[in-house]
């Protein structure tokens, strides 16, 4: 048992946690699997593809040539790379999910169980790029891990958790 940064009551069991909220009500959260972080990609790519198809709009503005040189490339793709950055990085700091998270109850958190902060949402959010790069292998490390964490989740010291709080008041 511990106290965390805000003075809640803290215990784990196993891969489970358990919050003591200054309402006194108990929140209890599980870290969860590969197939439904998955999921949770699939839905929030699909929110991101329509945010990078309206960030895009203006680029037939661009001057003529501009669009298809390498400094155009390079200034295309920074843009919507940051854009992207944004996007996942105002949903991780304000309320701790994304839309996809949003649907199964999920919510990123630190290890005191509070939400991240714009550092770890970039530390986070650059990781999981060279996850991706790696063919995928920084998200299949949450099948070898066994508190289910990708290389992102360590390196930024966040988890994405399942929070049941039909157990509020249960001990």
């Amino acid at each position: 048992m511990f106290v965390d940064a805000s003075a809640n009551l803290c215990t784990t069991w196993g891969d489970r946690r358990y919050h003591l909220t200054s309402d006194s009500s108990i929140i209890f959260m599980q870290s969860i699997g590969f197939i439904k972080r998955m999921l949770v990609i699939c839905y929030d790519s699909l929110l991101l593809a329509g945010v990078l198809f309206l960030s895009a709009l203006f680029f037939p503005l661009l001057p003529d040539g501009f669009e298809f040189s390498m400094a155009g490339k390079l200034v295309k793709g920074t843009y919507l790379l940051g854009i992207s950055f944004v996007f996942f990085g105002w949903f991780w700091t304000h309320g701790g999910q994304t839309l996809g998270m949003r649907a199964w109850n999920l919510y990123l958190v630190k290890a005191d169980g509070k939400f991240i902060n714009w550092r770890t949402a970039f530390i986070r959010f650059a990781v999981a790029i060279v996850s991706w790069v790696a063919l995928g292998l920084g998200f299949t490390w949450i099948l070898l891990n066994k508190r289910n964490r990708s290389w992102h989740d360590i390196a930024s010291g966040s988890q994405i958790v399942f929070v049941d709080r039909q157990l509020r008041g249960q001990t």
